[in-house]
């Protein structure tokens, strides 16, 4: 009979997003990961464990590099992307908000077989979990690492490039 593990694990879960005010990816991504910490609670109380949450707003090409976010919306767990392969389609709502005339491509979600542009909230259930459950989880010993995806923010480079000065915005609220 082995002891019970005591020892409590935080998993840092952050959400960084381009719009939450005009984007449908990014409001729905929010809401799915609410929905997912709110419903995975009990397990993770479990497993002594706890979840510290941050929300970013991209607001350059620069907070873009320094935070290594190149396809939005992005959620990490312990600075791992949880879902590293980028998928992405054009996003109407963010083409409009940078009045981009090529388009802007946003994150879909891949998911026993289908694609989503609003994450099914058992997508980021079964990610939180994984990672409770982890070795290192309780470590912290998770770092996000630079990759060729993520070194590659063409896309988001556009949307700041392309996008509005605050004056010249094209509907109120959406540059603030």
């Amino acid at each position: 009979m082995t002891a019970p593990d005591s020892a409590s694990r935080e998993l840092a879960i952050a959400f960084l997003y381009l719009d939450l005010t005009h984007c449908t990816r990014c409001g729905d991504t929010r809401k799915a990961l609410l929905s997912a910490i709110e419903t995975a609670a009990p397990a993770l109380d479990a497993l002594n464990t706890t979840i510290s949450l941050s929300e970013t707003h991209i607001t350059s090409s620069e907070q873009a590099r320094a935070q290594q976010f190149s396809v939005s919306p992005t959620v990490r767990i312990n600075g791992r992307d949880i879902q590293p392969e980028r998928h992405q389609s054009p996003c109407q709502e963010c083409g409009d908000l940078c009045n981009c005339s090529d388009g802007m491509d946003c994150r879909v979600w891949a998911w026993r077989g289908a694609m989503h542009t609003s994450p099914p909230v058992a997508l980021f259930v079964d990610r939180i979990l994984r990672a409770a459950t982890e070795a290192d989880a309780a470590a912290g010993t998770a770092v996000h690492k630079a990759s060729s995806v993520d070194g590659d923010i063409e896309t988001i480079d556009r949307f700041f490039k392309q996008a509005p000065e605050p004056a010249a915005c094209c509907a109120p609220g959406c540059c603030q």
